[in-house]
């Protein structure tokens, strides 16, 4: 199951609310007293207050989970892609700290089911800033009594698609210096027009935002911890010419939705994974994406690492010329077209995949022809 390109989750979050037809203001809560102080976490140990900081790898467990959405129809049928962990790679947003993201796909329609992603910013302030700004010029639904005691503050839009893209429902929200946004794209036509499909798209929206709020509750009360597993612990701790940005559990449904994989039910042989993310210091736009999938056996591995080059030579890309040193790990890299440099290597029964490309920007493809070589070097060193 070949790489393909990462979705690039445009992420706004807005604290607004609609008080008349056209009309917008700044809303804020008294259902929910949780504000800015409450994250970062903070704990008593041992009678003294310390601060738990929330980084991109933990800020990632509040997304949403399929638990989460099992009950509703909707998702019946989903499958997640990667988590999205994209620190301050966003050019657009200002004063934030990081932000993470995922995509729930329908497996049957082959669709964008939905887009969820929160941000931390600087302070409540920058976030409200921010939201008034990005929320212009797009119509808002009223959000209706019984759905206002969701986070601080709310609104519900619908953002016509553009590019090809499907129109979407939008729900934001914010819950102390965190924002996050629920996005439900359609299918259906008519929905420019008719008010009824909108409100009720804005009302799932809203269920789901119930859930999304939850969890950032139980975030700033220390109950998300990080899972561990066996393809984690052969991650590289650090990579020369980067800084960490974070590390996180995969699930192979997790692989597959990236891949636009919806067929399967299972990857075959799959045991575990998990990834850490690296932003490159001196191209600041582009990161170095570690995943290390285990498998059953070492013959489930190269099966999986195998199509790798076909897949690339479907799509135009380039095979890249590896050292001895790459190629005694069954390794192979391709140059993909579309703005991504890949390497897959199947040492035992473990593959490593390293990818190097820019989430919100054109990738340096000639310096991450020449990157890719020496950085799985150093991310296969623990294999």
């Amino acid at each position: 199951m070949s790489q393909t390109k990462r979705f690039i989750i445009p992420t706004t979050i807005a604290v607004l609310l609609l008080v008349g037809a056209g009309s917008l203001m700044l809303w804020k809560s008294g259902s929910i007293k949780f504000d800015q102080s409450s994250l970062p976490l903070t704990k008593v140990i041992d009678g003294e207050k310390q601060t738990q900081t929330v980084d991109d790898s933990l800020l990632a467990q509040a997304l949403l989970t399929a638990p989460d959405l099992n009950s509703i129809s909707r998702f019946s049928h989903s499958r997640p892609t990667l988590t999205e962990l994209n620190h301050h790679l966003d050019p657009i947003l200002k004063d934030y700290e990081f932000y993470v993201a995922k995509s729930w796909f329908d497996r049957d329609y082959e669709r964008m089911n939905m887009q969820n992603s929160i941000i931390k910013y600087v302070s409540a302030e920058a976030a409200q800033k921010s939201m008034m700004e990005r929320a212009k010029g797009f119509e808002t639904i009223t959000i209706k009594a019984s759905q206002e005691d969701i986070g601080d503050a709310r609104i519900a839009y619908y953002q016509p698609g553009e590019s090809g893209e499907d129109p979407h429902i939008v729900y934001r929200f914010t819950l102390g210096i965190y924002g996050v946004k629920i996005a439900l794209p359609t299918t259906a036509k008519q929905i420019a027009n008719d008010a009824d499909q909108k409100t009720g798209l804005a009302a799932l929206a809203s269920q789901i935002a119930k859930v999304q709020s939850q969890r950032l509750v139980d975030l700033s009360k220390d109950k998300l911890t990080i899972a561990t597993n066996n393809a984690m612990q052969r991650l590289p701790e650090k990579i020369s010419g980067t800084q960490w940005i974070g590390t996180l559990p995969v699930s192979d449904q997790e692989w597959l939705g990236t891949q636009h994989e919806f067929k399967a039910d299972t990857l075959p042989g799959f045991v575990s994974a998990g990834l850490s993310r690296f932003a490159i210091l001196e191209r600041p736009n582009e990161i170095v994406e570690v995943t290390v999938l285990e498998f059953k056996t070492s013959a489930d591995a190269q099966r999986f690492q195998s199509e790798l080059v076909p897949f690339a030579q479907s799509q135009e890309g380039e095979v890249l010329k590896l050292p001895p040193s790459l190629i005694a790990k069954k390794a192979d890299a391709v140059a993909q077209k579309f703005g991504m440099v890949e390497l897959q290597a199947a040492p035992s029964n473990y593959v490593v995949d390293v990818s190097i490309f820019a989430p919100f920007a054109d990738t340096n493809m000639e310096m991450a022809k020449k990157d890719i070589i020496k950085m799985s070097e150093e991310a296969l060193e623990k294999m």
